[in-house]
């Protein structure tokens, strides 16, 4: 739910809350002359009342529209979810990269001082989180033997 545009949270009256019948009301101000972009203004206009019109009073209105042209017009109401999941994935994109090389450093360290990594702790290794690789990276600087880099902490 976004904050009320009004101070203190007073509502003029009669913009207390949606009427039952906004998508019959929103459908007669959409008629099929206006382009999509006019469409989705008017949309944007309603949409930053004191009350938000929710996703289904939306399509509901636009349901009068062909399917074509109410994609189009949902999908500029969907740009900002887009755009908010690409930088999240960005972001875990990142840590998943900060994550496999840290992994691969910590198996060269560990190769340069120890030997061949078995599988299984190769496999462990690249599972890990940052935090924890981090941890063993610094335990495989002075740990004197392979096994003592994973022990728990005691």
């Amino acid at each position: 739910m976004r904050p009320s545009r009004y101070p203190a949270g007073r509502v003029p009256e009669g913009h207390e809350a949606r009427r039952a019948d906004l998508p019959q009301q929103l459908r007669a101000i959409l008629v099929p002359e206006l382009c999509e972009m006019d469409i989705v203004t008017i949309l944007q206009y309603i949409n930053v009342g004191p009350v938000a019109v929710d996703r289904e009073a939306i399509e509901a209105a636009l349901h009068s529209l062909s399917p074509n042209r109410r994609e189009a017009i949902m999908g500029h109401f969907s740009e900002p979810f887009v755009e908010q999941g690409r930088q999240h994935g960005h972001v875990e994109g990142r840590q998943l990269g900060r994550a496999e090389g840290a992994a691969s450093a910590l198996v060269r360290l560990l190769e340069h001082r120890f030997g061949p990594v078995p599988s299984d702790l190769r496999q462990r290794i690249f599972a890990s989180d940052v935090t924890t690789i981090e941890t063993w990276l610094e335990r495989a600087l002075e740990a004197p033997e392979l096994l003592r880099v994973f022990e728990p902490e005691s």
